[in-house]
């Protein structure tokens, strides 16, 4: 099995630059899992720092294979609904510049 790399969301100054010119600080996955806040709806990032670089894990095993291996806390939400509105309303405020989405356990 190969070693699990460092990992962790970006940095309020960090990014990754889209073709279209513009730039993703976060990019935000609402997901239900087991292992993740007892399996509630939880928003998760999909961009992360993996060894110095920013990478993005489109799906969603992937995305909840890298937050779990982060060893952070994820915000959860009662329905699916409320997740998706909470995680919109983060973008719109500038994603990763508004503050850390996980938090140290």
């Amino acid at each position: 099995m190969p070693e699990k790399k460092y990992i962790r969301p970006l940095n309020a100054d960090e990014f990754r630059q889209n073709p279209d010119g513009t730039r993703s600080t976060e990019i935000t996955k609402t997901v239900v899992h087991p292992f993740l806040n007892g399996g509630k709806p939880t928003n998760i990032p999909s961009l992360y720092v993996e060894d110095g670089k920013v990478v993005e894990f489109s799906s969603e095993d992937k995305a909840v294979d890298a937050a779990l291996r982060t060893g952070l806390n994820f915000p959860s939400f009662p329905d699916i609904d409320t997740a998706v509105k909470a995680a919109k309303i983060r973008s719109s405020k500038g994603g990763r510049a508004v503050g850390a989405l996980g938090a140290k356990k």
